[in-house]
């Protein structure tokens, strides 16, 4: 073998290392919170339809996320780190397979959740987020979303999706969508008490006031 062909096979082995490592970089990570890591299925059929997904997770206590991605943490190692990747693990070629292109993590009122982005791997052909927002006003802070245009191709990831709060995790309702919509539980911050006591206070004064109103 040349050694110009030695050296275009070592690279291509090198890329293909890399982007094997980077399919299940979360799930697993030493650095994540132990029992806050892993891979939930978002498999859905309607009809003749089906999307098929995965959605790999992990939750960093603050410090820790800068260990896995060096200088990615926006909140440089002062909040927890939520860390998402969806996964089309579609295959077909039909057109009744839709792939995904919209993903949500819910919130109960009182979250605070920061920093929403992604962090850009470069391997392979992983597509950036085209919009990213944290939805609703605080305490009221609904979901955090991501949308992919295009739609994550069939077999791909999409880069880290992260944001940060100061409060640990529990699971809520997540949703990736594309066409079709399915729902699982996903890592999500814990309220503020306080806060969270609040916001629903304000939601019970708001409806006896429409009630006394009518």
């Amino acid at each position: 073998m040349s050694p110009r062909k030695i050296i275009l096979a070592a690279a291509a082995s090198v890329l293909l290392l890399g982007a094997n490592a980077y399919s299940a970089l979360l799930v697993g990570d030493s650095n994540a919170m132990a029992g806050w890591n892993g891979t939930v299925n978002y498999d859905v059929a309607v009809a003749q339809y089906t999307m098929k997904a995965d959605v790999d997770y992990a939750v960093y206590a603050p410090g820790q996320f800068n260990l896995s991605f060096p200088g990615s943490d926006p909140s440089s190692g002062a909040q927890f780190v939520y860390a998402y990747r969806v996964h089309n693990t579609g295959n077909s070629t039909l057109g009744t397979e839709l792939n995904p292109d919209y993903f949500s993590v819910g919130f109960d009122p009182g979250d605070l959740p920061q920093n929403i982005g992604f962090v850009d791997l470069n391997v392979g052909q992983d597509p950036n987020p085209a919009q990213f927002i944290i939805v609703g006003g605080g305490p009221d802070y609904t979901s955090a979303t991501w949308k992919f245009q295009p739609a994550l191709a069939k077999q791909s990831y999409s880069e880290v999706l992260i944001y940060t709060s100061r409060n640990g995790p529990e699971l809520e309702n997540a949703s990736v969508q594309g066409g079709l919509a399915v729902t699982h539980l996903l890592p999500s911050p814990v309220p503020e008490p306080g806060l969270a006591f609040a916001a629903c206070g304000m939601a019970a004064a708001l409806l006896m006031r429409r009630r006394v109103s009518k």
